[in-house]
């Protein structure tokens, strides 16, 4: 009888279960997603470290498990109150409290179980959209298949039991606190509103958004200065904690500050419905003026950690082609290294070697500028001929400048515009911006002393430019197994460089030892298991900040409908009342996302200029910034239409 009770109350509850039902789903279709990857050998085969990424997203899995509880908790309060007239029915009838939290427990149970299909199969889809982006940072080719993991499965039902166990057992228990009067008459209670001092608060509005401001200025003249030593780390968390505090302080004085505006806006207040819906704004933000701010800071975490997971995946792996665009590379900060002939053996017996260049770095410092890194146009072509690009050949009295950070190019050019001229002796050299190019050659630690290089003719190279450091550059026949650089080191640092007799201890003077297969795989691990987990939890803080915002309104909806019944029976039609509903709940979702919004795209702006000598293609992070800001718009999106369909069901109900 209570189970077919369940069942029937939960069809004409469809509605509001509808936000409750697509939390879940989405919460459970992340979980999935995310242990697939856990447990799919496909992936973590990919390099021996991996498992840093299985164990780094079983963690955060079970943490994200208790926030995510608490959310389902707080869905459940809400349905609690929607429906407590129907509970209280139910005890005046006769029920049992038992029996009606046991029914009530059915139905969360069925929604649970429903939500937990839809979400498995969801996150099937995003397991495979995870794996493409995964394969693609690897850069593997990857095939779409239909994987069904069950020890994946095994572990969301554990996560998902987990969850709901800590959810109910909260439900059940406000359900057997309540009083037959509370859940028969606790619609008609009304708010306790108090507008504090519109002027006052306005001012402290004004010193939070001023300490906002001035916290992200910080932090941005700290990226610009390079910050190294610990006080420039104190005082960076003291910008952060500033933006946060911000933050909290702006949405804790809003509805002051709106009331302030709205009395000096006469008449757009008097105009229509404008008074009603101001005062439905104000009154809202003012009662939930503590959870709007919480979830003002929380949009702003979910927003910059979306950014910089779609951002830091880009750039590690342009750093990363950047910093290994050959399959081995030793730099001795030496010029006195005559031939790399033994470490060239050494490597072709552990990987067979298609071809090595052997070559020095020169440099020559020109009055009043600073010291220049250059290279013979000989060697540079062997360069670009290992990494299969085109020959380039110099007019007499022309050089190149090869530069791969994109600001330095972008100085550069400024400067192309008096045409860029270089003095060495008695010789000059001109430049244009065709002779500017801009492919990885690892320029920022071997094949340059700064961000630029310029290259010359041999000829003058070996006449007037003194050389500071000996490079060898190896391309193998296939690639090399990730375990050459430490066999490698070993023989260096223990077989060849005593035989030198040069200075190894000095930091200036030890070599530098790059191979492109472990490089890439340790480092696109390091990015895969930061970008992931940045992305992991900015997805369950959205689901958090959506599901209060529509709880909140559909909860305001069934309690207060009466306002809106008031405006019908003052004349006003249903197509206005519609559209102020609209426009209620346009002002309530938007007011939470405003200055998160702003937030990210300035940190988005620093990010970018910060790193911006690691990245060669611009804009980078602005670019995933943009991206991050529509992908979250267009769930935030969903939600909102989702709120506005059962708010107005709600408010024209009879």
């Amino acid at each position: 009888m209570y189970f077919k009770l369940s069942l029937r109350n939960m069809r004409r509850s469809a509605s509001d279960y509808a936000i409750y039902f697509i939390t879940i789903m989405l919460a459970i279709s992340l979980m999935f997603a995310f242990n697939s990857i856990v447990f799919s050998e496909e992936l973590i085969s990919l390099a021996a470290n991996m498992t840093a990424l299985s164990y780094s997203l079983i963690i955060l899995s079970v943490i994200l498990v208790i926030v995510l509880a608490f959310m389902v908790n707080y869905s459940t309060k809400f349905i609690i109150k929607k429906r407590k007239r129907e509970f209280g029915t139910y005890l005046l009838l006769g029920m049992e409290r038992k029996k009606v939290s046991r029914m009530f427990l059915i139905e969360n149970i069925c929604i649970g179980i429903l939500s937990f299909a839809a979400g498995i199969v969801l996150g099937m889809v995003l397991f495979q959209l995870f794996s493409v982006v995964i394969m693609n940072i690897f850069d593997q080719v990857y095939r779409i298949q239909v994987v069904f993991s069950l020890d994946a499965i095994l572990l969301t039902s554990i996560y998902f039991v987990m969850m709901y166990v800590i959810a109910l057992w909260g439900g059940g228990r406000l359900i057997a606190k309540l009083k037959i009067y509370d859940l028969i008459y606790g619609s008609k209670y009304n708010e306790d509103i108090t507008i504090k001092h519109p002027l006052l608060y306005t001012i402290y509005f004004l010193i939070y958004s001023g300490l906002c401001g001035g916290g992200i200025y910080g932090i941005r003249t700290l990226f610009i200065e390079k910050m190294s030593t610990n006080a420039d780390r104190l005082t960076l968390f003291g910008c952060l904690l500033a933006v946060v505090i911000g933050v909290y302080g702006i949405y804790k004085c809003l509805a002051s500050f709106i009331t302030l505006l709205q009395s000096k806006m006469k008449h757009f207040r008097y105009h229509h419905t404008n008074l009603f819906l101001l005062r439905q704004i104000t009154s809202k933000i003012q009662t939930n003026s503590r959870v709007m701010a919480v979830l003002a800071v929380v949009l702003t975490l979910s927003l910059c950690l979306l950014t910089m997971g779609l951002s830091f995946g880009q750039v590690f792996k342009l750093s990363v082609n950047s910093d290994t665009p050959f399959d081995v590379m030793v730099t001795i900060k030496s010029p006195d290294v005559e031939s790399f002939s033994k470490v060239i053996d050494f490597i072709d017996a552990k990987a067979p070697v298609k071809d090595a260049v052997e070559y020095k770095l020169y440099a020559y410092k020109q009055a009043g500028y600073e010291e220049a890194s250059f290279l013979k146009l000989s060697v540079y072509n062997r360069l670009r001929e290992q990494l299969g690009l085109d020959q380039k050949k110099l007019s007499n009295g022309q050089f190149i400048i090869h530069v791969e950070s994109w600001t330095v190019r972008e100085d550069i050019q400024e400067k192309m515009n008096n045409q860029l001229a270089i003095q060495i002796g008695e010789t000059t050299l001109t430049s244009d911006a065709k002779l500017m190019f801009s492919e990885p050659i690892e320029q920022y630690q071997t094949n340059s002393l700064n961000q630029f290089t310029y290259v010359v003719p041999d000829s003058l190279a070996d006449a007037s430019l003194t050389p500071v450091r000996s490079i060898l550059i190896a391309t193998n026949e296939t690639p090399a197994p990730a375990s050459l650089l430490p066999e490698l080191k070993n023989f260096i640092g223990t077989n060849w460089l005593p035989t030198q007799g040069l200075e190894w201890e000095t930091p200036d003077g030890s070599p530098r030892i790059m191979a492109k297969s472990w490089t890439q795989t340790n480092n696109m691990v390091a990015q895969t298991t930061f970008s992931f987990g940045a992305m992991y939890i900015s997805f369950v803080f959205f689901l958090i900040v959506a599901t209060v915002l529509s709880m909140h309104q559909l909860t305001d909806s069934a309690e207060h409908k009466f306002r809106f019944d008031l405006l019908r029976k003052l004349g006003v039609e249903n197509s206005e009342i519609d559209r102020l509903a609209l426009k209620q709940l346009a002002l309530y979702f938007v007011f939470p996302v405003i200055v998160p919004i702003i937030i990210t795209v300035a940190m988005s702006f620093i990010m970018n200029q910060f790193f911006s000598a690691l990245i060669s293609t611009k804009n980078i992070i602005f670019y995933n910034m943009l991206i991050g800001i529509g992908s979250f718009l267009i769930l935030y999106l969903c939600f909102f239409i989702a709120t506005y369909i059962g708010f107005k069901r709600n408010i024209t109900a009879r």
